[in-house]
């Protein structure tokens, strides 16, 4: 009957740890487990896949947290492999070590012989448990690093990563040569425009000398010409003056020298291109005109004529400018 009692107790002691979830947890806990993860060596390229999965399915038998994701394959995307190593970087075990830990310090709570020493026992399982604890999430932590070290994947994401951001830099370093060409382009267009427009105002400029000074030379010999006529109708004039007598006479030497007058202003007036036409018309009709005072009287007619003609142009080139 002893012998029953013995099995009896054993079989209620482990019915009440089996109903505990707490001592049930330490039971599992120190049951026998394959801790093993791969070595630095091993998992390299395709065979990455067949050497972590099962690791990583053996240790999700600890997890606190479910559902615990796969480590997929080949084809998964970026989203679903950080996924998974997030959620392996923050792991959460359940696995308790204090039955572990009290069976390294080979101390049994039931056979304390005070509560003093109880409570030291107690003490001791805590910090063993604490400690290899501490272990166990080191040796998960090491998995996940070396499976990142590892993981094709996250290799091909970075090289992609990688090219996308070399893209973006050469986008941005050719966007910054365009705007920088185009400021030079600008700038030599700029430069190129005003240089045209110098040459312009300069072969302006000599254009409008040359005829200036063409302008001149023709005045000049109009002038010159006028002069000459101008002289022969006054001697014209002076010698049908002294044969007249008497008042006759002295108005008909009055109107040679008015004649000279009127000529010589009328060319100091006119100094344009019109002038020119002006001054060739006048000297044809002192020319073709027999009678220098008939020729007064139609070189004044005309004077007339220029003089509100000028007028006119003046008052175009004022609304012009006004405009």
């Amino acid at each position: 009957r002893g012998d029953q009692d013995i099995i009896f107790i054993t079989i209620q002691k482990a019915y009440d740890e089996l109903r505990d979830d707490d001592k049930r947890r330490a039971y599992d806990s120190a049951m026998s487990f394959d801790e093993t993860i791969p070595g630095p060596d091993e998992g390299e390229g395709d065979e990455f896949y067949d050497t972590f999965a099962p690791v990583f399915k053996r240790n999700a038998r600890f997890a606190a947290q479910h559902p615990v994701p796969d480590l997929g394959g080949v084809d998964d995307d970026e989203e679903h492999v950080e996924a998974f190593y997030s959620y392996w970087t923050h792991f959460e075990s359940w696995r308790d070590f204090s039955k572990v830990a009290a069976e390294q310090a080979e101390v049994d709570l039931d056979d304390a012989g005070s509560r003093e020493e109880k409570r030291w026992m107690q003490k001791e399982v805590k910090r063993q448990a604490k400690q290899l604890k501490k272990r166990e999430m080191a040796r998960v932590q090491e998995l996940v690093d070396r499976a990142r070290l590892k993981d094709p994947r996250l290799r091909r994401f970075r090289e992609e990563d990688r090219a996308r951001r070399e893209a973006i830099k050469a986008q941005r370093r050719q966007a910054r040569q365009q705007k920088e060409e185009g400021k030079r382009n600008a700038a030599a267009a700029k430069a190129e425009e005003a240089r045209r427009k110098e040459e312009e105002a300069k072969e302006a400029a000599r254009q409008a000398k040359l005829a200036k000074d063409k302008l001149k030379k023709q005045l000049r010999k109009l002038r010159n010409a006028i002069r000459r006529a101008l002289l022969a109708a006054q001697d014209e004039a002076a010698a049908q003056a002294r044969a007249l007598d008497g008042e006759e006479g002295a108005s008909a030497a009055a109107l040679a020298e008015a004649t000279e007058q009127q000529l010589d202003d009328q060319i100091k007036a006119v100094g344009d291109a019109d002038g020119v036409a002006a001054l060739q018309e006048v000297l044809d009709q002192i020319t073709e005109e027999d009678d220098p005072v008939g020729a007064y009287e139609t070189v004044t007619e005309r004077k007339a004529e220029l003089d509100k003609a000028a007028l006119g142009e003046e008052e175009k080139r004022a609304a012009a400018r006004a405009a």
